[in-house]
């Protein structure tokens, strides 16, 4: 059941999907930032859709954390669902593919360099959140 697995998602680099000589995709999450005036959730919830092609609803929205940058906040949300890799309606623009995978595999990828690195603090509050609250 995809209750009790981690979301990573493989984005195209910003130079509008064209890979120079050397360049490799890598996994990173969903996100983006607020326009002037959004409330985090609403703007959490409008780049799961423009992304993932995902309306989720205020209730499958779990807050995860608020975390300091050196000029402004991240607010990190995960979503509870049953939806397939396939589900989702990719933005081609930004996204080139979407995967599952488990807790073990995702810091794996973050340790090979395959996924971004979103620092130990990110990483640490986003799978005891997960242990704690995406049970089944």
């Amino acid at each position: 059941m995809a209750f009790r697995k981690a979301f990573s998602l493989r984005q195209r680099l910003p130079s509008v999907g064209k890979l120079s000589s050397g360049a490799r995709l890598r996994g990173c999450a969903t996100g983006g930032s607020a326009v002037s005036g959004e409330e985090p959730l609403a703007a959490a919830r409008r780049e799961l859709r423009e992304e993932l092609g995902y309306a989720a609803s205020e209730e499958e929205m779990r807050f995860v954390a608020r975390l300091r940058r050196s000029n402004s906040y991240c607010y990190v949300y995960a979503v509870k669902t049953n939806r397939m890799e396939n589900d989702f309606s990719l933005q081609k623009e930004e996204v080139s593919a979407v995967r599952w995978c488990s807790p073990q595999r995702l810091m794996q990828m973050v340790a090979e360099g395959s996924m971004y690195n979103y620092g130990d603090a990110y990483y640490k509050l986003l799978l005891e959140f997960q242990r704690n609250n995406m049970r089944a």
